[in-house]
């Protein structure tokens, strides 16, 4: 009976354990604000990963967040964003802390400065290889507008959910 017990513990255990990889995205996902970000692709592949589309954000240049904000290397930030007219999510304020009161139309996003590039978490997209190569030929087509839709969640923390690219839409 104990030997039984600990079994089923030690398989709940486990299952616990893997279920707490994909929980965090999940609950951002189904849970967090919804905001659209442009972007700049650019294409590179690894052994290990496959193809995907490095997302240079355009909030990810701290020259465009602010031209008076003093930055430092290897700090956490978190870039308060709001909608413009045309739905994309601008800076409006920077922040050291996570701030406790946001406007109704005010999200913050969790960044870290490195190498003079705010890293939010969300610069790779992975491209599904039976869509790869039409995504390629749409991200080389410089006309297109790239933007992402992401989830970000009350700690500032932000997914991915989808990559629209000249008007077509690949959910992640």
């Amino acid at each position: 009976m104990y030997k039984r017990v600990l079994f089923w513990l030690a398989l709940l255990l486990q299952i616990a354990l893997l279920l707490m990889i994909p929980i965090p995205r999940w609950l951002i996902l189904t849970y967090g604000r919804t905001v659209l970000l442009e972007t700049e692709p650019y294409d590179p592949y690894t052994v290990f990963s496959g193809y995907y589309a490095d997302l240079r954000l355009k909030i990810s240049n701290p020259g465009y967040l602010s031209k008076r904000y003093e930055f430092k290397d290897q700090n956490n930030y978190y870039v308060v964003l709001t909608p413009d007219k045309q739905g994309v999510w601008q800076p409006l304020r920077i922040t050291r802390q996570l701030p406790h009161s946001l406007g109704k139309s005010e999200v913050a996003l969790k960044g870290k400065l490195q190498y003079y590039q705010m890293k939010y978490g969300i610069e790779q997209y992975y491209l599904p290889e039976a869509k790869r190569r039409h995504i390629n030929q749409l991200l080389r087509n410089r006309q297109n507008q790239v933007l992402v839709v992401a989830k970000v969640g009350r700690d500032g923390t932000a997914v991915v959910q989808e990559l629209r690219i000249g008007g077509q839409v690949f959910r992640y």
